[in-house]
């Protein structure tokens, strides 16, 4: 009862965040495809990346204090096993913060042909994930730690290596993106 709960309520909070990066795929691929300056591809980069955290903040912040309605979705379920799905979804916090971001981070790799740090990032990302499944397998929620410490080490390579290429720039105008 406890796995089907919160393979149900994760799977609505699933939908709607990755949602938001399919979407965050099909706007940004083609649109930054069309910038061929530089600098101002780095601008209209860097101003995606800031109004995709803050849109996975809102996320954050809806399944954080909307936690107790989340769980409720998944109907038939005591306080016992509401409190399980909501351990698991604090766990899963990094990797709510950082997907939709990542995302946008892979969609300007993608933009400019350079799809070799998309795959490092993911190859980072699915390897962080499966050694410390292994590690830690006897741990009940190792599989949302362990996502959210693989999102964590990808984000944190794509968003280095585009800092470094100068693809992001942080000189926000959000006009940019109108």
């Amino acid at each position: 009862k406890i796995i089907g709960s919160k393979f149900q309520t994760k799977l609505i909070i699933s939908f709607l965040i990755l949602s938001w990066v399919r979407i965050a795929d099909v706007i940004s691929i083609p649109y930054l495809s069309s910038i061929s300056k530089k600098y101002l591809f780095s601008r209209v980069t860097g101003s995606l990346v800031v109004v995709s955290t803050s849109l996975s903040v809102l996320f954050l912040l809806a399944i954080y204090y909307g936690s107790d309605y989340w769980t409720k979705l998944a109907l038939g379920y005591d306080s016992v096993q509401r409190k399980i799905i909501i351990d698991g979804m604090l766990a899963l916090m990094p990797y709510i913060l950082l997907i939709i971001p990542f995302h946008v981070l892979k969609a300007s790799y993608r933009s400019r042909m350079k799809s070799f740090k998309v795959n490092v990032a993911d190859l980072i990302l699915m390897l962080t994930t499966i050694i410390v499944i292994t590690l830690f397998y006897t741990n009940t929620s190792v599989l949302y730690y362990a996502l959210s410490l693989g999102m964590l080490l990808a984000f944190i390579y794509i968003f280095y290596n585009a800092y470094k290429e100068n693809m992001v720039n942080f000189d926000i105008d959000l006009s940019l993106l109108a």
